[in-house]
């Protein structure tokens, strides 16, 4: 495969990059099975915790917490909204398994908050960005791995499978 370099590509590099990505979203387990209903769920469910975390990040930053300890504040308050709200609602899980799922929700929660503290680190220390920016920016990745991670991982149902 060669390697494209960016602004160089001609039209007929385009239409091929462009079918591929479009091949691999056709057939990635991920996106093959991704359910609109739980999309849009999960989109007003998230929606809704994002912005009062993030009101609650802010208010944290404005009264001089660290923005680590804020971020870690406000995870664990989205923990216990987030897993009862997506649950019952998002991915109506009528699993009898509660620790398991329970666990296997925060350990979601778990590898998100790792990244999102390594993005919003190297976007205030390395990049000289205000926290309450350096936080949007870093929930863009947080959405999106949640999401995946919540679907194949924390409600997933072998027996849909």
């Amino acid at each position: 495969m060669k390697i494209i370099e960016l602004g160089k590509t001609n039209e007929s590099q385009k239409g091929i990059i462009t079918k591929k990505i479009k091949k691999f979203l056709d057939t990635s387990v991920f996106f093959k099975k991704v359910n609109t209903r739980q999309v849009i769920k999960y989109g007003i469910i998230g929606g809704v915790n994002t912005v009062i975390a993030y009101g609650l990040f802010f208010i944290l930053i404005t009264y001089n917490f660290h923005y680590q300890l804020a971020l870690t504040i406000v995870t664990i308050f989205v923990i216990i909204n987030g897993y009862f709200w997506h649950r019952r609602w998002t991915f109506r899980s009528k699993s009898s398994r509660f620790i398991q799922e329970f666990f296997r929700f925060n350990s979601t929660y778990f590898v998100t908050y790792i990244v999102n503290s390594l993005l919003l680190y190297l976007f205030v220390e390395k990049f000289n960005i205000d926290p309450r920016l350096g936080q949007i920016y870093s929930m863009f990745f947080s959405i999106i791995l949640n999401f995946l991670g919540h679907k194949y991982w924390s409600f997933y149902d072998r027996g849909k499978a």
